[in-house]
Parts: C-alpha cells; sequence; structure tokens
C-alpha cells in the first residue's frame, strides 16, 4: 500500500457521512455492474454485452471515485494533472478529439501514475475498497481492469461475433468482442485495451476502447519501434507492460502522457465505430498533427 493510500484511508476514519453519500452515487452503477455480471455467459452480444458492462460499470464507479477524491491534497498533482490534460485534449469523440472518454479515462484511472510511489488513482480506490463496501465481484473486476494496458495488435481472425487479435511482439492471442461493432479486415494493426474473461464464466477478452486502427506503418516497422523502445527487458510482456502504461518514451512532455500526444498527433480519420491513426512515434514526419508536419 502506498503513501496516498495510506493517507486517504486515515482520513476516511472521519468520513462516514461523505462515503454514505458516495455509495449512494455508486448504486445505480453498481447495480448494473452485478446484473451485468450475472448475465455473463459464453456467448458475446450486442449491443450490451455483459461482461463489457461489468468494466464499463468499474468505470464509471471509480469515476465516482475521483470525482471525491480529487477535493483532497493527496490528489492534488493527479487532479492538475488530470485538469491540465483535460484541457490539452479535450477528450470526447472525434472530430472534437481522437481521444475518447474511454481511453482517456481509462488512462486516468488506471495507467496514469503519481506521488512518490508512483500510484494510479485505481490503486487507491483498490485500497480503500473495504470502506466502500465493494462485493467481491466489483472489486475483484477492479483489481482485473487495473492490470489492463492499452497494446498494439494485428487482427488474424474474425467472425460474425468476434475478432481474434495476436499481440506484438509477445505473439499472445485473444479471442475478442468488440462493443463498438468494428471487425475490421486481416493484418491490421489496433492499438487497443483488453480487459480479460471473468471467473471463467467466458472465454473472450472485450476491447474497452474504439479501436485505434493503425494506418501508414507496416507490422515490421511497429515491430522494430516496440523492440528498440524496451531494448534491455529480458521479459517482453512485462516491458510492454511498462512501455504502454507508466513509462514516457522521448516524445513525451510530461510522465504518462507520450501516447495521449501519439494518439493527438497521428490522428487522420474517423468513423463511427474505429478512429484512424497515421504514422510511427519515433517519425514525427509519418504523424499528421505533429509539430515538424504542420
Amino acid at each position: 500500500m502506498g503513501e496516498v493510500s495510506n493517507a486517504f484511508r486515515a482520513r476516511l476514519v472521519s468520513k462516514q457521512k461523505d462515503i454514505a453519500k458516495v455509495l449512494a452515487q455508486m448504486q445505480p452503477y453498481l447495480e448494473k455492474l452485478t446484473r451485468s455480471y450475472s448475465q455473463i455467459s459464453n456467448q458475446a452480444s450486442r449491443p450490451d454485452d455483459p461482461l463489457h458492462g461489468v468494466y464499463a460499470g468499474v468505470q464509471n464507479i471509480t469515476s465516482v471515485f475521483a470525482e471525491y477524491a480529487s477535493r483532497y491534497k493527496e490528489f492534488r498533482v493527479y487532479t492538475d494533472a488530470m485538469a491540465t490534460a483535460s484541457e490539452e485534449y479535450m477528450p470526447g469523440y472525434p472530430p472534437m478529439s481522437p481521444l475518447t472518454d474511454s481511453y482517456f479515462t481509462t488512462w486516468a484511472f488506471f495507467d496514469y501514475s503519481f506521488g512518490r510511489q508512483q500510484e494510479t488513482l485505481g490503486f487507491v480506490f483498490r485500497d480503500s475498497a473495504a470502506w466502500f463496501g465493494l462485493e467481491e465481484p466489483v472489486w475483484k473486476a477492479l483489481e482485473d481492469m487495473l492490470q489492463t494496458r492499452m497494446g498494439i495488435y494485428e487482427v488474424i481472425g474474425t467472425d460474425a461475433v468476434y475478432v481474434q487479435l495476436r499481440e506484438l511482439l509477445t505473439n499472445r492471442e485473444y479471442r475478442c468482442f468488440c462493443p463498438s461493432g468494428y471487425s475490421g479486415r486481416l493484418g491490421q494493426l489496433w492499438y487497443v485495451r483488453l480487459c480479460p474473461p471473468r471467473d471463467n464464466r467466458c472465454d473472450y477478452h472485450i476491447v474497452f476502447t474504439t479501436p485505434y486502427v493503425l494506418m501508414g506503418a507496416t507490422k515490421e516497422d511497429w515491430t522494430a519501434y516496440l523492440k528498440k523502445s524496451i531494448a534491455g527487458n529480458a521479459n517482453e510482456a512485462t516491458a510492454l507492460g511498462e512501455l504502454f502504461k507508466t513509462r514516457r518514451n522521448r516524445q513525451s512532455r510530461s510522465a504518462n502522457e507520450s501516447w495521449n500526444e501519439f494518439v493527438f498527433q497521428a490522428f487522420s480519420n474517423f468513423q463511427s465505430d474505429a478512429i484512424f491513426l497515421h504514422g510511427i512515434p519515433d517519425i514525427p514526419r509519418s504523424l499528421p498533427h505533429a509539430p515538424s508536419a504542420r
């Protein structure tokens, strides 16, 4: 447990009325999450897939927690960073911004780290779960979402319901359901966040973010970029986790923001179920909105 978590838990001792109010705000999302969890089966469904509903519920209750926690000094660095990022990227959906709400909030809750021990807001929420009376299916889903990250995957198969993805470098394969409805085509590269099955109730992953389809660079280009970015790390899976979740790259202006900047600079087109990015991070001239391309 980190420094921020400890300080916040100590504060909660005298905040019973506040906790009751926060729980009341969470309640509609918790009810829907619990209902979704009970409906999970080994068959994905549109438009309201229950596995997606579980993770959407986790995102929603974490959002309520974030709003409450942000009033306290332990989170001042975090709230200042989020205010700056929100103003700069104006998350929503194209054409307003290529950073979608789901992409931005999952980054803000589960990837962005702050404080001397580099905690995420999601980990602080997990450490405070007992105070908010989260039932086992809820905090286990939260635990799983804490481990998720963005990654780059090749489409290696599609059918009427699922898309088969293979991660670059690790070559791990995932049978996935994409709630946006986009199935893509063989050989496409996607930059997405995958959420895992729950409690052996199903065998597919959720493509939680609207797919970012990578254009203008080949699989070989991206493989070379990733290898260069994690050079010196023997465990590719762990190194990719650090690269996509916590580590800045050479283009970042502040910690944990480099991939946000890539999405912003690489945006080229969109449709209702997918967003298209062009270029690769270490070649600025390949990015439509990089300063050198303007």
